[in-house]
């Protein structure tokens, strides 16, 4: 829901400003790219965790991830 939002709506807001062109902003841009972030980071830690169960990693390092 609109409320239970984890990443906060207006730093999304002025992220997107400031990174394109764009002066308005209808209320669901921001709402959607905060749930698509939230998705990103669940489905990234996850995978992050996956792999250091599986090499026995105590620690992940970036060069591991890099693509």
């Amino acid at each position: 829901s609109y409320k239970h939002q984890k990443i906060p709506i207006l730093r999304i807001k002025k992220l997107i400003k400031k990174l394109t062109k764009v002066k308005l902003l209808s209320n669901e841009v921001p709402f959607l790219m905060g749930k698509a972030l939230e998705m990103f980071i669940l489905d990234f830690s996850y995978r992050s965790w996956i792999f250091s169960v599986i090499e026995k990693r105590k620690t992940i390092k970036v060069i591991l991830f890099s693509f």
